[in-house]
């Protein structure tokens, strides 16, 4: 019972991505949806990363420095899940 519980959470806090997914599709239009560089983030991490702050599991948002290009300073980013 708990496991089904955490699924309803889980679709409960992303029912409004679903839904704008669904409004944005044509009549009878079919979507596909993949975890895959989702699971890679999970896998990269761990608790220490996110203890210090340089990922958040739940925005799937990992945070560093990095330098905008080669000779100058480095600078805070924070980039999402897929995004670089």
């Amino acid at each position: 019972m708990a496991e089904q519980k955490t699924w309803q959470a889980f679709f409960d806090a992303h029912a409004p991505i679903l839904r704008n997914i669904a409004r944005s599709l044509k009549p009878q239009a079919k979507a596909v949806l993949t975890v895959l560089n989702a699971a890679h983030m999970l896998r990269k991490y761990t608790n220490a990363d996110v203890a210090a702050g340089r990922f958040d599991p739940r925005a799937m948002v990992e945070a560093g420095t990095m330098a905008p290009r080669e000779g100058l300073p480095q600078s805070s980013r924070k980039a999402r899940q897929g995004r670089r």
